[in-house]
């Protein structure tokens, strides 16, 4: 974008012959360019069929004779003050007349704000990664719409856009009805860029304005986004509130889409939120987002407010994410919500880089599966995407899956576990340091490899296990925990992420002898290290046994269940996540129906693995 053409228009005065004032300004680079106020004589009023028209055909008149003929404007950003000029479809307008001239539309957005909030500025940084959409007030109950017919479900086509880029963009649903109170504690848990009110969300819990938006701490929020059947000017009016200048913490944008009154009243808006958010993960600034969800569809109309360049509303990614090692993150493609969660989590993180801290992470019920790896793994994948932070995950599940020793019948288990756990340490410092774009180790790691190479041969020699001897085991040891130091260099913080460690029996004998050695010492280093360790009790004796020797403060992260009324919206994400289509796959939908139907309380993981295995046995 060249240059934002910033247009204040309200009415001309008692006194004066014309109808409207404009006061035009430009935003370019070197700065604001007031062009002072020029008045607009009106042929036909407002209310005349003729009318808008006439007025928005004077507005480009206006903005040619300072722009040039021919020249782009930019984008006009339209300071309304009159509620009658508030209620056109400017967008409308401006899209018509370009359809007619066969000419490209300008971007017409809505401001609250003065030429001055529109002035360059560096781009957002993506080290708050993910951006958090919360799509609040969607229907939980999928019984409300016939087979054939299902209603609206704007999470589904969030979730549609969004799930393939899980490392950048998330989304978290708060399924309706929704109070005040559970929307502000949710706000305020989740700290969403995005909030995104469905159907009528923005009605039912804004319809007084400012008043109620009072106990929201909006401060995280970049972007409102409502999507309902209302009338288009009373759609966005009821936006107006986040937006407004004087707001104790005004959003720097608000969209609103809408069907147009005349289209089919079966169609939905899913089709073009999902290009909305598809652009915009793709880095497209605001006004192309939104032009390229009414271009996908010409029965949907948008209105869009910006307080800011809307090239700067969201954060936009420098390069593209890396590639995620399929047998590291592959299980990923099904894991679900956890949202809130792991934004706790990933603070909890933040607080390690002065401080050496081990996070206890389980699923808070010894006996029902959680989901603590996949929790952790998606934690892990988020985490790597912060500028300077580095992520090392070591399944200890996997304890004899990398070249497996084959040794005398009486070598020691325990000395084995010593060399497959280094084994494993390589092997995962060298996968994450090639995600990211090598961690400039390679001699370091080459080394530490060379002296695993050694001792295997060593025991397919002579069946004798040189790492039994002290000395030999300790080298071993001690290589491991300097590669881990270095691995965790200044300006970085490196998690290591020590999964099924405290559970695997095999690593029992020599548990606490790997945190003597290995990882506490790595964990008190000058380097920025921070310990998560999973266990299924965290407060059991075993547990406080193995881990007691890093000697350091233990926080605890304790998965949650499902409360019953999150069924629909998590069983739609898995079906999104599964390529199931919400709304041409009546299949899908019946099994949702008949699986929700045996939610009598708050659920886990569990539920949605039975719902996954049942519709790949019927649906494939």
């Amino acid at each position: 974008m060249t240059h934002v053409v910033h247009l204040r228009i309200k009415a001309a005065g008692e006194t004066a012959s014309a109808a409207y004032s404009v006061e035009r300004s430009f935003v370019r680079e070197s700065g604001v360019e007031h062009k002072g106020s020029k008045d607009i004589d009106m042929p036909l009023a407002l209310t005349d069929p003729g009318g808008p028209q006439a007025l928005w055909e004077s507005v480009r008149e206006l903005v040619a004779e300072d722009v040039g003929d021919g020249d782009d404007p930019g984008a006009l950003m339209l300071r309304l003050h009159e509620p009658e000029l508030r209620a056109l479809d400017w967008e409308a307008l401006a899209r018509e007349t370009a359809l007619a001239q066969d000419s490209a539309a300008p971007s017409v957005l809505r401001t609250a704000v003065g030429p001055g909030s529109f002035q360059s500025g560096g781009q957002l940084s993506f080290g708050d990664l993910p951006v958090r959409v919360l799509v609040v007030g969607v229907d939980s109950h999928v019984e409300r719409g016939a087979a054939d017919d299902p209603p609206w479900h704007e999470d589904v086509a969030v979730h549609d856009a969004v799930h393939a880029h899980a490392e950048r963009w998330e989304v978290d649903v708060l399924p309706g009805p929704v109070s005040h109170s559970v929307l502000a504690d949710t706000v305020k848990a989740s700290k969403p860029q995005v909030l995104h009110l469905a159907g009528s969300a923005a009605r039912t819990l804004f319809k007084d304005g400012a008043h109620e938006l009072g106990g929201l701490n909006l401060s995280s929020v970049r972007l409102v986004v409502s999507s309902n059947d209302e009338a288009r000017d009373e759609a966005h009016r009821l936006l107006e509130p986040y937006a407004r200048a004087d707001a104790l913490t005004p959003v720097p944008a608000v969209v609103s889409l809408t069907p147009e009154p005349e289209s089919d009243p079966e169609r939905d808006l899913c089709a073009s939120l999902t290009k909305l958010y598809g652009a915009l993960i793709d880095g497209e600034s605001l006004d192309v987002a939104v032009r390229s969800a009414t271009e996908a569809d010409s029965s949907v109309s948008a209105a869009v407010t910006v307080n800011c360049r809307p090239d700067l509303v969201l954060p936009q990614p420098s390069a593209p994410p890396p590639p995620s090692p399929s047998d590291l993150y592959g299980s990923l493609e099904r894991a679900t919500d956890r949202v809130g969660q792991r934004r706790t989590a990933l603070e909890q993180l933040e607080s390690g880089a002065d401080v050496s801290q081990l996070i206890v992470l389980s699923g808070g019920e010894p006996d029902d599966k959680m989901g603590t790896t996949w929790f952790l793994l998606s934690t892990m994948r988020v985490w790597e995407e912060r500028p300077g932070a580095r992520a090392l995950y070591l399944d200890f599940g996997r304890l004899g899956s990398t070249k497996p020793l084959r040794a005398a019948q009486d070598m020691p288990q325990a000395e084995n576990v010593v060399l497959e756990t280094v084994a494993l340490l390589t092997e995962g410092v060298r996968t994450h340091s090639d995600r990211q774009g090598g961690w400039h180790i390679d001699g370091e790691l080459a080394a530490v490899e060379a002296l695993v190479e050694r001792e295997r041969r060593n025991v397919l020699r002579d069946g004798g296990y040189h790492t039994g001897v002290s000395p030999v085991r300790d080298e071993l040891v001690g290589a491991a925990m300097e590669l881990l130091v270095k691995a965790a260099p200044p300006d970085t913080h490196l998690v290591l992420a020590l999964d099924h460690f405290v559970e695997n029996e095999r690593v029992r004998p020599v548990a606490r002898y790997l945190v003597k050695k290995l990882f506490k010492p790595a964990l008190h280093s000058h380097s920025a290290i921070t310990v998560v360790a999973t266990a299924k009790n965290p407060h059991h004796d075993r547990t406080d046994d193995l881990l007691t020797g890093f000697v350091v403060e233990r926080h605890y992260i304790t998965l949650q269940r499902w409360s019953a009324h999150h069924g629909g919206p998590l069983l739609r994400e898995l079906g999104t996540r599964m390529g199931y289509d919400w709304h041409d796959m009546p299949e899908w939908r019946a099994l949702v129906r008949e699986k929700l139907g045996t939610i009598a309380e708050d659920f886990g993981p569990q539920l949605l693995k039975d719902v996954c295995d049942t519709a790949l046995a019927r649906i494939g």
